[in-house]
């Protein structure tokens, strides 16, 4: 879409540089996810001895109620694995997920060139 091609156009490209690298593709993204998730879990496992004292203050500032304080220690280990996973996953998914694209990029006989004068790349040549 960034060469100005129609959209059919641009989907039967996509399809032509993964072709040969299918299998590479799909097993580096399921590594990452498989990745992600025992990091998720991890971090669950790592933060739960603070749903205690994180119950115990909710049941200070909530005057004594038990739902709230549940609700709190229940919920805290997976909201604090959720909020930090970002900062530990993605900077090695996407340095992996560029090595697969440079490599898609080299096998298709289109690396990466400068860009010209306006800062665009020129378009790489259609596959055969």
């Amino acid at each position: 879409m960034a060469t100005g091609s129609s959209p059919k156009d641009a989907l039967r490209r996509s399809w032509a540089l993964t072709r040969r690298s299918r299998w590479l593709t799909s097993g580096v993204c399921l590594l990452l996810t498989a990745a992600g998730a025992a990091v998720f879990t991890a971090l669950r496992l790592a933060l739960t001895p603070l749903a205690d004292p994180a119950r115990r203050a909710m049941l200070d500032l909530a005057d004594g109620n038990r739902y709230a304080a549940d609700a709190i220690g229940t919920l805290m280990p997976s909201a604090s694995a959720l909020l930090l996973l970002p900062l530990i996953v993605l900077p090695p998914v996407c340095s992996a997920l560029a090595v697969v694209h440079a490599g898609l990029s080299e096998a298709s006989g289109c690396p990466g060139r400068p860009g010209g004068p306006d800062g665009r790349r020129p378009p790489c040549p259609a596959p055969p």
